[in-house]
């Protein structure tokens, strides 16, 4: 039995919070069905509209399957699908380049050292191509940073971690759309110098030497956005350190 819920501004939410809880508490598994929209409309005390819309969000992300004319079924779910479809809406409206660029620097510096270790030869091959092409598109005054994201996304494309490989990826697809503009000034020349002793100690599978390249550039381009890192404790005697 799925509890009524009162109604609100977010009802196709509270909607999918409901059925998200029902799958949860019944242990529902792939391939089990759900109760039909008219059920659902029943025990919700809400109309089919409300309850469709509701269905189709969690269809979004992966959570159910709709199979014409069968009704709807719990789906094998896929983290990877659930942060596209979220980053995509929720948090491209929502956040900030700074709270971009901060939750980015904190998950790459904290998990280069393990990346940089299952890197292959191969993946240091297309890092020296990346980065080759930022550099030379630097040189030529033409805009490079897709060459930027591309050698970040090589270095941490082993993470040990699906989710955070996941939630990295939707990061800079999330950089990739943002429109915040740099600060004028900003040196192009430093930043690809700090770029390449990242690679030369990915290259040398020097992670600690990965982490304060990585550390630098991310202040680098923090300053270029006229604003601090607030690296918290995670970081933070990373930076004493160097200081």
């Amino acid at each position: 039995m799925i509890e009524t819920i009162e109604r609100g501004p977010v009802l196709h939410k509270e909607i999918q919070l409901r059925i998200r809880r029902y799958i949860a508490e019944q242990q529902l598994q792939p391939g089990d069905r759900l109760p039909s929209e008219e059920t659902l409309c029943a025990q919700l005390g809400v109309g089919r509209s409300a309850v469709r819309e509701g269905l189709k969000g969690l269809e979004a992300i992966g959570m159910i399957e709709s199979r014409r004319g069968a009704g709807s079924y719990v789906a094998q779910f896929d983290a990877g699908r659930y942060l596209g479809v979220f980053t995509g809406s929720s948090l491209l409206e929502g956040l900030s380049i700074k709270e971009l660029t901060e939750v980015r620097s904190l998950l790459e510096v904290a998990w280069v050292k393990d990346a940089v270790e299952r890197l292959t030869d191969i993946d240091h091959v297309d890092l020296v191509a990346a980065f080759g092409r930022m550099r030379d598109h630097a040189a030529l005054g033409q805009p490079y940073r897709w060459d930027d994201f591309e050698v970040h996304r090589i270095i941490m494309r082993h993470v040990p971690n699906q989710l955070i490989r996941s939630m990295l990826d939707a990061l800079y697809t999330l950089y990739e759309l943002h429109p915040a503009p740099i600060k004028t000034g900003s040196n192009n020349e430093i930043d690809i110098e700090q770029h390449g002793m990242l690679v030369q100690a990915v290259i040398a599978r020097n992670g600690e030497a990965a982490q304060r390249a990585l550390i630098d550039s991310f202040n680098k381009a923090a300053t270029n956005y006229g604003f601090a890192i607030g690296w918290g404790d995670v970081a933070r005697h990373l930076i004493e350190k160097q200081q």
